[in-house]
């Protein structure tokens, strides 16, 4: 991966990870970079604020840790499908 200079590359790839591993929408908030790595972070929440944080190593591109808290409450179970 290639080094990330800009809190829109860092963002821009904080994002596409939480899309590959979370069906929610995404709005990016905020991009520091502090120590060589990249805090993002973005709200995955569909009706209320959830803030997940990505870590991402400004020299490699690479994930270093990530947070996702849970929702607010659960959400309700499934529909059952009609046959």
């Amino acid at each position: 991966m290639p080094k990330i200079e800009s809190a829109d590359q860092a963002t821009e790839i904080a994002v596409g990870f939480l899309k590959k591993h979370y069906q929610i929408l995404q709005k990016p908030l905020k991009a520091s970079l502090d120590h060589g790595k990249w805090a993002v972070e973005v709200d995955v929440g569909l009706f209320f604020t959830v803030v997940a944080k990505v870590s991402i190593d400004a020299a490699t591109g690479a994930i270093v840790e990530y947070q996702v808290p849970p929702p607010p409450f659960p959400p309700p179970p499934p529909r059952p499908r009609l046959p």
